[in-house]
């Protein structure tokens, strides 16, 4: 045997791989489980859609899904993510968009009318039938800067975000005018005129493993993530599952996917493909490094950017800070010159009052000295001293 179709030394194929994560999920049994698990619902009816390419133009690269489904009353794909992409956000939006549009497909057609010059129906497809949609995306090392088990996004009401970004709403001692407000927003989202509730019952989901195994207490899903974080290990052994499949409610998943995924239970192509692993990940490896590689060169360039928007907003802070000390220097010396103005007024008013004091003391001391005269001039002419001041200020 060549030295790769080697049989792995490891007991089982990792699940968190897209070829053996598709071995197990496409049985249905085990995807309507893990599903009812993860999601929280219970599952009537489930259909794995078998058409696995997409090409959405004509020219355009076709998008595959890693498991795409439809259950009760709406369309799930299941998409594996084992390594680092920096397009991870706006690839699997795409996805989730695409999964809305793919329906198109098979949405039956509504008689409108007959067209009276070809005599033939006109038809449209009736958008009503679109169902909603849930995109789950198994995060195998990336937990996207996020300490929970999930991230799950819906498109709801702007008016929810103005309603809890309000700080003033909030800040408010008033409790009547904040359960108003709220009550006004659960109106909208209440709203389903016409299917508006349609819009906020598609989800795209993020599912952290890295965070997932770290709390195991609580969560019925916990066992599927611990399961695969153990097949992916390099070295698994047949041991290392055993307490799963101490649980009564997963250990018959347990046993199913080990079936399929235990070194009897893999064809010769999986073995290929677990024996070439090594040289797989070189190329991932590669494409990782190219990506952040390109990432640091933006990121560089960010950052001089940044640096020289910084550098321009110092300068204009220092001028800012120049002109302001301008200012407050023009300030003071206006204060200063009104002070000494205040000074020089008041020095002034104080010489007015002295000159006015001078002026009475002195006409003070003349009516004095013209009253005695007065007396003098009564007595000489025989005469009133009130007449002989008239003479005396005729005189003068």
């Amino acid at each position: 045997m060549s030295k790769t179709n080697k049989t792995p030394t490891r007991y089982m194929a990792s699940l968190n791989q897209d070829r053996f994560f598709k071995k197990v999920f496409s049985n249905l049994k085990i995807a309507r489980a893990f599903l009812e698990d993860i999601l929280d619902v219970k599952i009537q009816e489930i259909e794995k859609l078998e058409k696995d390419k997409h090409y959405i133009t004509d020219d355009a690269k076709y998008v595959e899904f890693d498991f795409r489904c439809k259950i009760d009353n709406g369309y799930v794909i299941i998409d594996m993510q084992q390594w680092y992409k920096a397009d991870v956000i706006h690839r699997f939006y795409t996805y989730h968009a695409l999964n809305t549009a793919l329906q198109l497909e098979t949405l039956p057609l509504k008689i409108l009318s007959l067209d009276p010059e070809t005599g033939k129906n006109i038809e449209i497809k009736d958008y009503r039938r679109i169902e909603p949609v849930v995109t789950l995306v198994w995060m195998v090392d990336d937990c996207l800067n996020n300490k929970d088990d999930f991230l799950s996004y819906s498109m709801t009401n702007e008016g929810v975000l103005d309603f809890i970004g309000n700080k003033s709403l909030w800040l408010k001692a008033n409790i009547n005018e904040l359960l108003l407000a709220r009550k006004n927003i659960i109106d909208k989202l209440m709203n389903t005129s016409k299917s508006l509730d349609f819009i906020p019952k598609n989800k795209l989901i993020f599912a952290f493993q890295k965070n997932i195994i770290k709390n195991p207490k609580h969560k019925k899903y916990f066992n599927w993530f611990k399961f695969a974080e153990l097949s992916n290990d390099k070295n698994n052994k047949k041991k290392d599952f055993t307490e799963l499949k101490k649980d009564k409610v997963f250990k018959e998943n347990c046993i199913f996917m080990e079936k399929r995924l235990n070194n009897k239970g893999l064809s010769q192509k999986d073995l290929k493909y677990i024996a070439t692993e090594a040289e797989r990940m070189k190329g991932i490896q590669k494409w990782i490094d190219d990506e952040r590689d390109y990432i640091r060169s933006d990121f560089r360039q960010k950052l001089i950017q940044k640096e020289i928007a910084n550098e321009n907003m110092r300068e204009e802070i220092q001028e800012m800070k120049r002109k302001d000390e301008e200012a407050k220097r023009e300030v003071k010396e206006a204060k200063q010159k009104a002070k000494e103005a205040k000074q020089k007024a008041k020095e002034a008013k104080r010489e007015v009052e002295e000159a006015k004091r001078k002026e009475k003391e002195a006409k003070k001391k003349a009516d004095k000295k013209n009253k005695n005269i007065a007396k003098l001039l009564s007595k000489a002419l025989d005469i009133s001293i009130e007449e002989a001041l008239l003479k005396i200020n005729k005189e003068e």
